[in-house]
């Protein structure tokens, strides 16, 4: 909220920020850096239970590997477009408000992130989003609704890694895709 309230003052259309006198304690709780991340030997049961869970699908697995190939952020990847993507020249023009540090970024596709981005494609059906939403309709009390994003839900990668078989491995979380791939790339 208070991120929300800072940019309202920033474009002028409050003059205060409301949540400026709070913290983290205020809401309940310490912000906790979090250090988890997947080994290789976990990697390796994430990719066999992607693979052979019924349920779980494609293109969550591929969203999955290219987080972990591009090391970007869920929402940079949930909110890509197919415009900023240069697949001749093997590059991601990431503009920059869309990243946390408002620094534009261009992000090198190698091999097998240009052989997943064709597959993608195909998924997309024409979207202008990379990980387009589903289902353009959805009920709700028996009501259709239009979906509220363009892009894939936020919470679909979490619900759909809750779905998979993995009682051997230590809880972990989209965001700890990052970690994971940094960690590797870095050792």
């Amino acid at each position: 909220m208070s991120r929300m309230f800072r940019m309202a003052v920033r474009n002028h259309w409050i003059d205060r920020n409301p949540a400026a006198d709070f913290d983290l304690v205020d809401a309940g709780g310490d912000e906790v850096s979090r250090d988890r991340w997947l080994t290789v030997e976990e990697l390796q049961q994430l990719a066999v239970a992607m693979r052979t869970t019924p349920n779980y699908g494609r293109e969550n697995e591929l969203a999955v590997w290219l987080l972990l190939a591009l090391c970007v952020r869920k929402m940079e990847l949930l909110l890509a477009r197919w415009t900023e993507f240069d697949l001749e020249r093997g590059v991601w023009s990431l503009h920059p408000s869309r990243t946390k540090m408002n620094q534009s970024i261009e992000i090198p596709l190698e091999a097998p992130v240009l052989r997943w981005s064709e597959e993608i494609q195909v998924f997309s059906c024409n979207s202008e989003y990379l990980l387009p939403a589903r289902r353009l309709i959805h009920m709700k009390g028996g009501v259709p609704r239009r979906n509220r994003f363009g892009h894939i839900s936020p919470d679909t990668l979490t619900v759909a890694l809750r779905r998979l078989p993995l009682d051997d491995i230590e809880h972990f979380t989209v965001h700890d895709m990052r970690r994971t791939a940094r960690t590797h790339m870095a050792a």
